[in-house]
């Protein structure tokens, strides 16, 4: 999977995460994880000004894949997205969670990025077991 394209300029700094205790409720395992994008976060650049809206391949990449990195240790790998629905948008400054609800011996897994109550993203991620020689 390739880096969402953006505009020349500084890289953006990495996004601080914070994971709260995975809940288990009969065969599903949530893990949820917890971030804020800078105000000057540069994915927003040029889209749109005047109306900043972070990419759903901004999403993926710097959002759902670091979470899912954290919650399977590189155990999984990416296969397919399906049900990908973009109720709210997602906006600089705001506080984000990131759910991922696993259940047992399925290849899918349930995502939501929500801001406070307001969900903003979900959908369904598709995955397969990672072999040892898959480049990262």
């Amino acid at each position: 999977m390739t880096t969402p394209e953006r505009r020349a300029g500084p890289a953006p700094e990495p996004l601080v995460w914070t994971r709260a205790e995975a809940e288990r409720a009969g065969d599903q395992t949530t893990e949820t994880f917890s971030t804020r994008l800078p105000e000057d976060y540069a994915f927003f650049d040029g889209h749109f000004p005047g109306y900043p809206i972070l990419a759903g391949a901004v999403q993926l990449q710097e959002l759902l894949l670091p979470c899912l990195t954290r919650a399977r240790c590189d155990e999984t790998r990416l296969t397919g997205l399906s049900s990908v629905k973009f109720p709210a948008r997602i906006q600089p400054g705001d506080r984000l969670h990131v759910s991922l609800r696993f259940t047992d011996g399925s290849q899918r897994v349930r995502f939501e990025i929500r801001r406070g109550e307001v969900l903003c993203t979900h959908g369904l991620l598709d995955l397969a077991t990672a072999d040892p020689g898959d480049a990262p």
